[in-house]
């Protein structure tokens, strides 16, 4: 029982690697694990770029790129705006059913009462932060 080494109390040794190589093929995995985890979306982002340059001779067009920004622009700005929520360590659902209710209430403005634009914008502005509001003091509390 004396040389059982489930019971000794000598420490055991960590394997060490059998060269230098293995140390730097595991330094250099980790460098690509990192890289990837850091920059992977940029990175598929650009080789999408290329895909379509390829497929579609016009997709690096003045007029593609200004359409395709001029889509994104709502979601990048809700984009934005749900960052700062996460990163005070809350989550918010209702962001995207209050947009739609805004632009509702914007059309049905427009349409129905006759409003000018302007005041179309700024009614369903105040309807965005009201109901805001209210999904924040419920979820708050």
């Amino acid at each position: 029982m004396e040389n059982d080494p489930a019971t000794s109390s000598r420490p055991v040794e960590a394997p060490v690697p059998s060269s230098a190589t293995g140390a730097a093929r595991n330094k250099r995995y980790t460098l690509v694990q990192r890289v990837l985890r850091e920059a992977g979306i940029g990175i598929a982002l650009l080789l999408m770029i290329l895909a379509f340059s390829t497929l579609a001779p016009h997709f690096t067009d003045e007029s593609n790129i200004t359409n395709i920004l001029t889509q994104v622009t709502i979601n990048l700005i809700m984009a934005t705006g749900m960052t700062f929520v996460i990163l005070v360590g809350g989550i918010d659902l209702s962001v995207g059913s209050v947009l739609a209710f805004s632009a509702m209430v914007g059309g049905l403005v427009l349409k129905t009462e006759g409003l000018p634009v302007p005041v179309a914008i700024i009614l369903a502005v105040l309807s965005s932060v009201l109901v805001g509001m209210g999904c924040g003091f419920i979820n708050g509390f």
